[in-house]
C-alpha cells in the first residue's frame, strides 16, 4: 500500500476509535519521513490532534502520557521521540505492565511513532501490548530513500566546506537529529535488501557523511573517511579528495589527544593528510579553500616543532589572507611565525610578531562584537 493509502487507513482507524483508548503503531523509516507524515496527518485530520515528544527526562511512559492529557480536550495524541529515552528497554517493559491503566484513564486513540528498531523492541519486550496495537507501516519508495541520502549528503558536505577549519560542527549545527547516522545506515541497508545499488558518487558522499556523523574518536569514522577517499580517487574528483584528506587529518589530530604515547607518529600522520589537503586545494587553484584549511596543518606542525615547514605554511597563510580584513586566521598565522622566531632564539622579531598577532586578534574581536548595522548583525 502506498504512503497516502496507509495515511488514509490510519485516519479511518482513528476516526473509528474516538473516545476510547486504542493504541496504534506507525512505523517509519527515518525522522524526516516521520515529520513529513505527521504534518500531512495534521492537514488531513479534522479533529484536535496533539503531539507529545518524549525526551531523556521521561521515567514512565504511562505517567508522562496521562499527565500530558490532564485538562486537555483532544481527539488524538501522537507520541514520538523514543530514541531520546535513557533506558528504553526498561521503560517499555514498565509500559507493558500498565496496559490496563492506559485503557482506563486514556480515553482516546494514541499513535506511537516508531522506527524499525523500536518496533522490534515492542515485539520482543512487550508482545502482549504489541498484539493489542494496530500497526501501520509507512514504506518508502526507492527514489524517496535515495533522495534522503542525496539531500542529507549534500547538506552536510556544503556546511562542512563552508565552515572550513573554524569549528567542528555537531548535529545541531548541521541541522540534523542525532539519529541520522543510524538512519543513513538503515536506509542504505534497505536499498541493498531491495537490490538497489547507489551510484559511486552518492556512495562516496554517503561514506564521507557517515564519517562526519560518527564519533570522531572512533575508528568507525576513520573507516568511513578512508572508503570515501578511495571512491573519490577512483572517480577522479580532486576537490572531494582534498576535502576528505582534511577530515582524515583532523581525525588523526583528535586521535592523538587520546593517545599521547604515540604522539609523534600520530601527529606525523595528521600532518601528512593535512598537507595533502592543502596541496590538493593549491593544485585546484582554490586559494579561498587553502586559506580556510591551512592553519590546521600549521597547528600540527607547531606540535611537531617542524619550524622550517611551519614558517613556510604561516607565510603562505598570511599571503592568502587580506591584511586589510583582520581575521582570527590571520592572527593565528602571525602567532605561528612568533613561535618560529622563538624557536630560533630571536626574541625581538618574535615580540614584534606577537604584538601584530594580538592587534589583529583584538581588531577582529571588536569588529565581531560591535555590528555597524542591522545587516552586519545578521551576517556575523
Amino acid at each position: 500500500m502506498s504512503g497516502n493509502g496507509n495515511l488514509k487507513k490510519l485516519l479511518r482507524g482513528l476516526n473509528r476509535s474516538k473516545g476510547r483508548f486504542s493504541p496504534f503503531l506507525a512505523r517509519y523509516s527515518y525522522v524526516s519521513q516521520r515529520d513529513r507524515l505527521i504534518e500531512n496527518f495534521r492537514a488531513s485530520f479534522p479533529g484536535v490532534l496533539k503531539v507529545l515528544p518524549l525526551d531523556e527526562s521521561v521515567t514512565q511512559i504511562y505517567t508522562t502520557v496521562r499527565e500530558y492529557l490532564e485538562d486537555k480536550e483532544l481527539d488524538v495524541l501522537m507520541v514520538w521521540g523514543w530514541e531520546s529515552l535513557r533506558d528504553i528497554n526498561k521503560l517499555l517493559v514498565a509500559m507493558g505492565y500498565v496496559r490496563e491503566e492506559f485503557r482506563k484513564h486514556c480515553p482516546l486513540p494514541i499513535v506511537f511513532w516508531v522506527d524499525g528498531k523500536v518496533c522490534r523492541k515492542f515485539i520482543r519486550l512487550i508482545p502482549d501490548f504489541y498484539n493489542w496495537v494496530s500497526l501501520t507501516v509507512f514504506e518508502s519508495a526507492n527514489d524517496e530513500l535515495i533522495d534522503f541520502i542525496q539531500q542529507t549528503s549534500e547538506s552536510v558536505y556544503q556546511k562542512a566546506l563552508e565552515s572550513g577549519a573554524e569549528i567542528f560542527l555537531d548535529y545541531a549545527d548541521l541541522g540534523l537529529p542525532e539519529s541520522t547516522y543510524q538512519e543513513l545506515l538503515e536506509v542504505r541497508q534497505e536499498l541493498a535488501n531491495r537490490e538497489i545499488t547507489l551510484k559511486p558518487e552518492l556512495e562516496a558522499s554517503l561514506e564521507f557523511v557517515l564519517g562526519r556523523l560518527a564519533d570522531d574518536f572512533e575508528k568507525t569514522a576513520k573507516e568511513h573517511y578512508q572508503m570515501s577517499l578511495e571512491l573519490w580517487q577512483q572517480l577522479n574528483n580532486p576537490l572531494r579528495v582534498a576535502h576528505t584528506y582534511y577530515y582524515l587529518g583532523l581525525w588523526w589530530q583528535s586521535y592523538a589527544l587520546r593517545h599521547r604515547a604515540e604522539k609523534n607518529m600520530v601527529f606525523s600522520q595528521a600532518s601528512s593528510y593535512l598537507q595533502q589537503s592543502v596541496k590538493g586545494f593549491e593544485t585546484l587553484k582554490r586559494p579561498d579553500l587553502v586559506a580556510k584549511f591551512i592553519n590546521s596543518w600549521g597547528e600540527v606542525l607547531q606540535i611537531l616543532e617542524s619550524w622550517v615547514q611551519l614558517e613556510t605554511v604561516a607565510n603562505r597563510a598570511i599571503e592568502l589572507l587580506e591584511p586589510s580584513k583582520p581575521s582570527f586566521r590571520l592572527a593565528r598565522a602571525y602567532n605561528f611565525l612568533t613561535e618560529c622566531e622563538l624557536a630560533k632564539g630571536n626574541c625581538k622579531p618574535a615580540k614584534q610578531l606577537a604584538e601584530t598577532a594580538i592587534e589583529i586578534f583584538n581588531n577582529t574581536l571588536s569588529a565581531a562584537s560591535v555590528p555597524t548595522s542591522e545587516k552586519d548583525a545578521k551576517t556575523l
